[in-house]
């Protein structure tokens, strides 16, 4: 059934390996090939999930930055509105060649 070199000695130590052909006694039972089976489900469910997560977290963020850019821009876009207000054309060209 299940023939690794280095789990067997671990999870098989009494396993004939001229009779491993058959089932037999010393072979995994079936309780514990599902509890194995169920955990090792388990644990690729908890990879997806944290994955999953990460990429929503991370889409989340892009829509995030994309907001805060437009409104960066738009700020930037009234601040030189009010430049235009405030200073006379010839101090705001001075100003913005320095």
């Amino acid at each position: 059934m299940t023939d690794f070199d280095g789990s067997n000695a671990y999870f098989r130590p009494d396993l004939n390996r001229a009779a491993s052909h058959k089932i037999h006694e010393t072979d995994l039972k079936i309780q514990t090939m599902v509890v194995y089976l169920a955990g090792v489900h388990l644990l690729g469910i908890l990879h997806n999930r944290r994955r999953r997560r990460n990429e929503r977290n991370h889409a989340r963020l892009l829509v995030d930055m994309d907001a805060r850019m437009s409104d960066i821009s738009q700020e930037v876009e009234n601040c030189e509105l009010l430049l235009m207000n405030v200073f006379p054309a010839p101090v705001l060209a001075r100003l913005q060649n320095r």
